[in-house]
C-alpha cells in the first residue's frame, strides 16, 4: 500500500498524518521500550544458532537447545543491544500527573 503520490482531501491529510504521528510515537515507543525484556533472554529469540533447526520428527532434548544456542560472546552482543535499544534517551521527559511523579528517562 505505501504512502499515495498525492492528497486531494483535509480527510486524507488527516487520516495520513493521523497514521503517522501514531507509528512514530505511540507505537514505537510500545514496541521498542519493551524490547529487551523479552529479546536480552537469548533462548526467546537466539541471534543465531549452533545447529540448524531440528526436523518435525527429531527429538528435541535441553542437550540439543543448549548446543544450538549461541556462544557468550554473541549474546553478550545481543543482550547490550537490545539494552542500549530499549532505553529511553537521555532527553526524553515525560510528564505525570503531579510534579513529583515527573521524570526523566
Amino acid at each position: 500500500m505505501g504512502f499515495p503520490n498525492s492528497l486531494s482531501t483535509r480527510e486524507e491529510l488527516n487520516e495520513y498524518s493521523t497514521m503517522l504521528i501514531f507509528n512514530v510515537s505511540c507505537f514505537h515507543t510500545g514496541v521498542n521500550f519493551q524490547i529487551e525484556k523479552y529479546l536480552a533472554y537469548i533462548p526467546n529469540a537466539p541471534p543465531s544458532l549452533k545447529l540448524p533447526p531440528p526436523n518435525q520428527e527429531d527429538v528435541v532434548t535441553m542437550e540439543r537447545i543448549l548446543k544450538s544456542l549461541p556462544n557468550s560472546t554473541i549474546s553478550l552482543i545481543t543482550m547490550a543491544l537490545t539494552k542500549t535499544l530499549g532505553e529511553f534517551s537521555p532527553i526524553d521527559r515525560f510528564y505525570c500527573q503531579t510534579k513529583t511523579e515527573d521524570r526523566k528517562g
